[in-house]
């Protein structure tokens, strides 16, 4: 089951979802997947179940969510008595909100899609770790050259998503500029 099957539908909506089965008439009570309002609903949801931590420790995306990490190492400082590093105390403190969270709002961790420390990580084509954010390689490297105008728009949207991600990301691609000119 999915995060979207989990979310309620509204009942004068219901009979929309209604069919015939050997059993009766049966109506479904979730959110269709692929619902016009669904990624709308969802996000509202999963915004409500991270309450006052959204965005600061956690960032829903429409089905997952992610925990920040901390912002600094803190030297490698280690709580009083213990080995235990401070900046790992304090995920696990993070860690520790959204799991009780996700409990209390009936919803379930998978755990095959679940990472719970790691320097870097790959969520929608953009490497996010304690750097910062990039581009993912493979993304840039596998990329040919575009020899029409109908490659700029989907490109224009993806530079300006990720315009913070590359050096003078304001400045024009040799391979863009005669495009440009020929508009």
């Amino acid at each position: 089951m999915s995060f979207h099957d989990q979310l309620l539908l509204h009942p004068t909506f219901r009979r929309l979802t209604a069919f015939r089965s050997p059993r009766g008439h049966r109506q479904k009570t979730g959110m269709p997947q692929g619902y016009t309002d669904d990624p709308a609903v969802a996000k509202r949801t999963a915004d409500h179940i991270g309450g006052k931590d959204v965005p600061h420790n956690f960032v829903p995306f429409i089905g997952d969510y992610g925990a920040k990490g901390p912002f600094s190492h803190y030297d490698h400082e280690t709580l009083p008595g213990t080995t235990i590093r401070r900046w790992l105390y304090k995920f696990a403190i993070t860690i520790e909100r959204l799991l009780y969270r996700l409990k209390y709002a009936d919803l379930v961790v998978s755990g095959a899609k679940m990472v719970v420390i790691t320097n870097e990580i790959k969520i929608t084509g953009v490497r996010v770790g304690f750097d910062g954010k990039r581009a993912d390689p493979a993304k840039i490297d596998n990329s040919s050259p575009g020899r029409t105008l109908a490659v700029l728009s989907p490109l224009s949207l993806t530079s300006s998503a990720l315009r913070t991600s590359f050096d003078h990301s304001s400045r024009t691609s040799p391979r863009l500029t005669p495009l440009f000119a020929s508009w």
